[in-house]
């Protein structure tokens, strides 16, 4: 089964791993370029999943606040990955109360063909995603310092990030399906993206 399979379609199984480099390239440059964000939020993913990944991708350029093109291709089937950058997301702090926050996530990669965007928290402990998380029944929550700086509810199975105001946009994850979404990258994969 190809990296695309697995993060573009439902499927019965764990997790996605991507263990080889299929093209390399130089480093990209080392500073981010700030983007516009002209896409229409229709046609935008909202959908944070919560990974257990090696790293956080999202699907649509208009997500990023940096954004450092690169020409990369990851995996056996040479899935692009057309950028890194930085995403800075407005999140609810509890269910219990209307509180927002921001976190920002560092060297996101983008992967037009994900069926969502992927949110690996742990890889990024105590750099404002907080420092520990607990799961309950229904919802994770990334805390720091004894306090809720975000939480999940559950959406098609999995965890997904409750983001302030509640965007809507395109979905393209259906209830009652299956999904594996941790993306992990390789050493080597890691160094040609420059993360």
């Amino acid at each position: 089964m190809t990296l695309h399979s697995i993060l573009a379609c439902s499927l019965q199984g764990s997790t996605a791993e991507i263990a080889e480099l299929q093209n390399t390239t130089d480093p990209p440059q080392s500073s981010p370029v700030p983007i516009a964000t002209a896409d229409l939020e229709a046609e935008r993913c909202f959908d944070w999943m919560n990974t257990s990944g090696s790293c956080h991708y999202a699907k649509n350029r208009s997500s990023f606040s940096t954004y450092r093109p690169v020409e990369v291709t990851i995996g056996a089937n040479n899935t692009p990955i057309l950028g890194v950058g930085t995403v800075e997301l407005e999140v609810k702090k509890s269910p219990s109360s209307n509180e927002t926050g921001r976190i920002v996530l560092y060297n996101v990669v983008h992967m037009p063909s994900a069926i969502c965007n992927g949110f690996s928290p742990m890889t990024q402990a105590g750099e404002g995603l907080g420092t520990g998380a607990s799961f309950g029944g229904t919802r994770v929550e990334g805390t720091e310092g004894g306090m809720t700086v975000w939480y999940t509810e559950r959406f098609c199975g999995l965890d997904r990030l409750v983001l302030a105001g509640n965007p809507q946009g395109e979905s393209h994850m259906t209830p009652g399906s299956h999904y594996s979404l941790s993306l992990y990258l390789s050493a080597d994969e890691k160094r040609a993206l420059g993360i």
